[in-house]
């Protein structure tokens, strides 16, 4: 592993707002390329990259005036960039510089998104996937144990799970089965405590013996 040359090219990527862009030859920059580089800084246990105040200082201007995050200031808040803002505070070990009023909002923003399931926007029908990246932003915030596990469950395992020719977990109700709200539905369930699945290390959204195998 090349972890100089990674570590260079990760720093050329963080503009001057204190988001990431994806790649150096220009594109979108936002919350989930911030996640992404807090993430491989995290692994690589090597914060050189990263102007961490720049950082949390973007995360804090995605804040709207509902108490969610949006990927960009000024944006929707959206369950995706919650997660992204609130875990990548946490690997920087930096969720305390949010003030209580601003956590309690963010909290509150994603207790009011379960009607069951999660949704990912306001006035969006639930969505499998959810449940993990707003369950998973509550948990970050240590109030998992607050949310309704059985309605979530209900959802995940009575609407979403597809019991006809095959396996797996739909997006939503009638919908077909996909890999991605497979894994995410796995995720919240694992998070929830169902009996023979492995642990999930919630800030980085893998397995936990992965993560302890692999000295992350």
């Amino acid at each position: 592993l090349n972890k100089t040359s990674l570590l260079l090219g990760l720093k050329k990527l963080q503009q001057s707002n204190g988001s990431f862009s994806a790649t150096i030859d220009g594109s979108e920059s936002d919350m989930r390329f911030l996640y992404c580089a807090c993430a491989i800084s995290y692994i690589l246990n090597d914060w050189s990259s990263v102007n961490i105040n720049l950082a949390i200082s973007y995360i804090r201007s995605c804040i709207s005036y509902d108490g969610g995050l949006s990927l960009s200031p000024g944006l929707e808040s959206h369950g995706g960039s919650c997660y992204c803002g609130i875990a990548s505070l946490v690997l920087m070990n930096k969720l305390n510089d949010l003030s209580t009023d601003e956590i309690n909002h963010i909290k509150d923003w994603c207790f009011n998104k379960q009607i069951g399931g999660y949704q990912g926007r306001t006035n969006k029908d639930p969505d499998s996937c959810y449940s993990f990246w707003i369950g998973g932003t509550i948990s970050l915030l240590n109030d998992f144990e607050l949310t309704d596990y059985k309605s979530t469950r209900q959802f995940i395992l009575n609407d979403c799970q597809y019991l006809e020719s095959f396996g797996g977990f739909c997006k939503t109700p009638d919908s077909y089965p996909d890999l991605l709200h497979t894994f995410y539905s796995l995720s919240w369930l694992s998070m929830e405590g169902i009996e023979d699945l492995n642990s999930i290390d919630v800030k980085l959204g893998i397995c936990l013996h992965s993560s302890i195998n692999n000295n992350v």
